[in-house]
């Protein structure tokens, strides 16, 4: 029995092991492929590739360290406006989304506005409705802040175009965004 019980912790230790290097590796391989990706472009474009090469170094995290949620912000509008990095609307979004859920404001107001006008992705105001609430809730310590009158002036535009159900659907997606049940 307890041979069975060490062979079962051994595996498990030998898989989590497995792992973690399969973590490492893609990291450095992901590093590696948009380094290599930024400098082409950048070298075509003749500009500077510093601020590029920070943010995705900052993006992809160090070892065990989370990315930034200003990093993969930046990333992401690297990513959507061809900044040093080849055009990308998924890339972009993705990014956004990530700093968005982890409470980025500037990331959740970048998101409603791609929503309202369907920019990047098919335009959806009950998604638009949502972001924008949850970055209204933090624009008073975000940094950078959003413009409170940005934010207001957008909300009243969304308010116009969906009904009270919509804005219902919005607030329970809100609700899920933010964590809160």
């Amino acid at each position: 029995m307890l041979k069975r019980i060490l062979t079962v912790v051994l595996v498990i230790l030998l898989l989590m092991a497995g792992l973690l290097l399969w973590n490492r590796i893609f990291q450095q391989e992901n590093h590696r492929r948009l380094s290599t990706t930024m400098n082409m472009q950048t070298a075509e474009k003749g500009e500077p590739s510093e601020r590029i090469e920070r943010l995705v170094v900052e993006s992809l995290g160090k070892g065990d360290q989370e990315p930034t949620l200003a990093a993969q912000y930046e990333l992401g509008l690297a990513f959507e406006k061809g900044k040093g990095v080849p055009q990308n609307d998924s890339e972009a979004m993705s990014l956004y989304q990530k700093s968005a859920r982890g409470g980025y404001a500037p990331a959740q107001y970048r998101l409603a506005r791609i929503y309202s006008e369907g920019s990047l992705v098919s335009r959806n105001d009950i998604l638009a409705y949502a972001w924008l609430q949850l970055a209204a809730t933090k624009e008073i310590g975000a940094h950078p802040p959003v413009n409170p009158q940005k934010i207001k002036s957008l909300l009243h535009l969304l308010r116009s175009r969906m009904s009270p159900a919509e804005i219902s659907q919005a607030l329970r997606n809100e609700k899920l965004f933010s964590g809160k049940s």
